[in-house]
């Protein structure tokens, strides 16, 4: 469609889109056109909601991943404690360089939107740096929503996962004995249940859920870093540095 700008806008997150309020659900191997399983629909059922409402209109559906990038960066805001006009602004031309660098406002991929979720929860979790179990409340959340956005959105949760961690580690005193293994484990299974959520519904939903080209499943992943040889490494680092 000529209003979306980016590749995988135009042959993925704006089909998706059209198909979920053409159909009420999720693609699978019917739709014959829909094939990135390592893309989950996180961002894509946020954007259904809120345009089902207004209607589903192409601009529309970017307003809502708008203002799902605004949400996730709000928690910024709640860092500011002096100087509160300057904070804002400095906060607000951040905001906007964030909403505007190497996107196109016309897209819908969602890769800036891990940066802007993983900014709020660090955001979050520095607020409550001193109590670690709200911290935990606020983090956990979001560690699974970043799963759900994109499957590359787990190495994002781990860095969550890492603060909050370190936020209980440094207060483990007041917190009382194995209480930073327990938000340890906490984190992990949050990553993992949502991980392994989109991984059955792509199990059922498409019969090459294992062995595609966009498959999303751990083994996958692995086999296909171990086939790039470390000559094809090397070739690829220099072309980005050209």
């Amino acid at each position: 469609d000529a209003f979306f700008s980016g590749n995988d806008t135009i042959s993925h997150w704006a089909m998706v889109e059209k198909y979920l309020h053409k159909t009420h659900r999720f693609p699978d191997d019917s739709t014959q056109l829909i094939y990135f399983q390592s893309y989950p629909l996180g961002a894509s059922v946020f954007i259904y909601y809120l345009t089902y409402l207004v209607g589903p209109e192409e601009s529309a559906y970017i307003v809502a991943q708008m203002m799902l990038n605004v949400i996730a960066f709000l928690p910024v805001f709640g860092l500011i404690r002096r100087n509160r006009i300057f904070g804002v602004a400095l906060s607000m031309g951040a905001l906007v360089l964030l909403l505007t660098f190497n996107v196109a406002m016309t897209s819908l991929q969602v890769d800036s939107l891990l940066a802007f979720i993983t900014i709020g929860a660090t955001a979050a979790i520095l607020q409550c740096w001193h109590s670690p179990k709200k911290a935990t409340i606020a983090a956990l959340p979001v560690m699974m929503a970043l799963v759900s956005v994109k499957s590359s959105g787990i190495f994002f949760s781990l860095l969550v996962a890492v603060m909050l961690i370190a936020s209980a580690r440094v207060n483990r005193s007041a917190m009382g004995g194995h209480a930073v293994l327990k938000i340890a484990l906490l984190s992990i299974l949050a990553i993992v249940v949502m991980f392994a959520a989109w991984e059955l519904h792509v199990s059922t939903a498409y019969v090459n859920a294992t062995t595609s080209k966009h498959a999303v499943s751990l083994e996958y992943y692995a086999q296909t870093m171990a086939d790039k040889s470390t000559a094809f490494i090397r070739q690829v680092g220099a072309n980005m540095l050209k």
